[in-house]
């Protein structure tokens, strides 16, 4: 314990190591070792060490609380808090156990809560400058701003924050609309710790959440001088794009291949690019590249088929998604858009086919649900018409159970329902707009069924924000769309 209190952490191992190999069951040398590697940074190798002290002595309080901060810093956040629920029931690990409950419950969005448990820890908190920026993130959560920002200026006070808190603290001050802040922060953190990966590409995000975005590029294209990244560079490309400077958005894009040829989101982002200008064939040539550097890439053939599928080639699409499912067994990206792919070719009886099978074999995909609800909804006017109305109102309430900030589907929901439950229907057709201001044909419905429940006022004014123009929009609108591969399938 003085080689601790000295400093000289690997002197204390090495006699705590002794200890073992002459009695490899003593309890206190088992945690001893655990700890001090925890001091080294390296808590995955800790974690062995509680768990054998804890086999011979579940009882043994130390261990278990050393046990669960490893596995809190390794981020296993169920085993962390399976352990600290037993802690919790000890009168004198309460406090350090509501701490660290209170930390995996802000990080796991559980706001709350981890505002009520961190509250009760107060105690504690002093020695965790981490619970402090978690208090503060999740006080903004529940609506309790200023005492958020109250919070992190008491967090910053401190000495010994660590680069990876400050980029915290920034994280939380942004949310709250204090950009400057947020800069600052983010600034200390780098002069803490160089070695902090994505500082850069977060300064030009926060300036783009600012309104600052002539400023956000020239940061952007000063980094990239320096450090070229695919992530900086495709922020590049999009705050050139916006800019209106398309040769800029194109170059920092090709780029982005260059400096990443094996990334999956470098080549999809160029072909999005050049379908959004007209440029399919250039597209596929990008995918095609792509796909020669990344053999049996799913993702690159999704979005071939998606762009095949845009311009109508539906039978060369259907070919890409059939390759793609036969890739990997969770397909259900190349799935939906194959759906979707048969519904715009009118082949309607075998897009439902797929749909029935794609919804039991992934339940929990909300997308899914509403493809198969839209399907449905589509094909009851040809045979079934009640059963296969019902079983539509079913999938798309599913679909909104999995995700309740979709918006297309309680537009979908809210139009079938319009004439049989005209108050349900207000209900959804309300959160669709509200989650998508510019779902234009989601006004049209909801416009209509004010003016037929006498809602004069509100009927007319949204009649007149969707205007002639936008109602040529609506037919276009009710189509189903495919879904984007930006980012990897689900795990």
């Amino acid at each position: 314990m003085e080689y601790l209190r000295a400093g000289r952490a690997d002197e204390a191992l090495a006699f705590f190591r002794s200890v073992l190999a002459a009695n490899p069951d003593e309890l206190t040398a088992l945690n001893m070792v655990g700890a001090i590697l925890c001091i080294q940074d390296d808590p995955e190798a800790a974690t062995g060490y509680f768990e054998r002290a804890l086999r011979i002595s579940p009882d043994f309080v130390a261990a278990r609380k050393n046990l669960a901060i490893a596995e809190f810093e390794l981020r296993h956040y169920a085993a962390a808090e399976e352990h600290l629920q037993v802690l919790l029931e000890l009168p004198e690990a309460q406090g350090q156990a509501r701490l660290f409950l209170g930390m995996i419950a802000s990080e796991s969005g559980q706001h709350e809560r981890a505002v009520g448990l961190l509250r009760a820890a107060e105690d504690w908190m002093a020695s965790q400058p981490r619970a402090l920026i978690a208090f503060a993130r999740s006080l903004r959560h529940v609506g309790q701003r200023d005492k958020a920002l109250e919070v992190l200026d008491l967090a910053r006070s401190r000495d010994d924050l660590t680069g990876a808190d400050l980029v915290d603290a920034a994280q939380v001050a942004v949310a709250a609309g204090r950009f400057d802040q947020g800069l600052a922060d983010l600034e200390r953190a780098e002069a803490l710790d160089s070695d902090l990966s994505g500082i850069g590409v977060r300064r030009v995000e926060i300036l783009v959440q600012a309104g600052r975005h002539e400023d956000a590029l020239a940061l952007a294209r000063l980094l990239a001088e320096e450090t070229p990244g695919g992530a900086l560079l495709s922020l590049i490309a999009e705050l050139a794009e916006a800019a209106g400077d398309l040769d800029g958005a194109v170059m920092a894009l090709r780029r982005a291949i260059q400096v990443e040829p094996h990334s999956e989101d470098r080549y999809i982002e160029l072909s999005e690019f050049c379908v959004r200008y007209r440029n399919s064939e250039l597209a596929l040539e990008i995918l095609d590249l792509g796909s020669r550097r990344i053999a049996n890439s799913y993702r690159l053939l999704v979005q071939r088929g998606i762009t095949l599928g845009e311009v109508q080639r539906y039978d060369e699409a259907r070919k890409a998604f059939a390759t793609a499912i036969g890739l990997t067994p969770d397909h259900s990206v190349a799935l939906t858009a194959l759906a979707v792919c048969l519904i715009l070719s009118e082949e309607m009886s075998e897009a439902l086919k797929a749909l029935g099978a794609g919804v039991d074999r992934f339940p929990h995909d909300f997308y899914m649900h509403y493809i198969y609800g839209f399907a449905l909804d589509r094909a009851r006017a040809e045979q079934g018409g009640r059963a296969r109305e019902a079983l539509a109102e079913e999938h798309l309430r599913r679909s909104i159970e999995l995700n309740k900030a979709f918006p297309s589907a309680h537009y979908r929901l809210g139009k079938l329902l319009a004439e049989r439950e005209p108050a349900t229907a207000t209900r959804h057709l309300e959160a669709a707009v509200r989650l998508d201001p510019q779902l234009t044909a989601a006004k049209y419905q909801l416009g209509q069924l004010y003016l037929d429940s006498g809602r004069l006022e509100d009927g007319e004014r949204l009649m007149q924000e969707v205007g002639e123009a936008k109602q040529r929009a609506l037919e276009q609108e009710q189509v189903p769309q495919f879904r984007a591969v930006r980012t990897a399938p689900a795990r």
